[in-house]
């Protein structure tokens, strides 16, 4: 078995236990909720800023709605930037091309959750969403 896949493995076995342990919470939230008035709830998506280099696979968390995603890349092998349901099922491609690259890529997220970022090249790279 390749590290690769071990260490998606590894991922979704977290991504699963967290689910997990967060539904009982979830329980009790919705009784302290009910029981007090608050404003409503801010959609804003939740801000991230990655710089790396090399591939890499990280958990995001995020709303249901639309969401911007502004990337760069600097080298010249492929950049292939995916975004996974925590089952790695491709929810969408955010950026797929040979050399260095800018561009931003707007997507509708389906549902409030964990999702997987997924880069795969050699080069130094940055995702950002805001």
């Amino acid at each position: 078995m390749s590290s690769h896949l071990k260490f998606l493995i590894s991922l979704l076995v977290i991504v699963a236990l967290i689910t997990a342990c967060s539904k009982s919470s979830r329980k009790d939230q919705q009784t302290t909720e009910t029981q007090k008035k608050e404003e409503p709830e801010s959609k804003d998506q939740y801000r991230i800023a990655e710089n790396f280099t090399g591939s890499k696979a990280q958990i995001i968390d995020l709303i249901q709605g639309t969401v911007d995603f502004k990337m760069e890349y600097e080298g010249d092998s492929t950049f292939t930037v995916r975004l996974l349901n925590s089952d790695g099922s491709l929810v969408e491609v955010l950026a797929d091309v040979k050399g260095s690259y800018r561009g931003k890529k707007t997507i509708n997220v389906p549902k409030t959750g964990s999702y997987i970022l997924d880069v795969k090249t050699t080069g130094h790279w940055s995702v950002y969403r805001q």
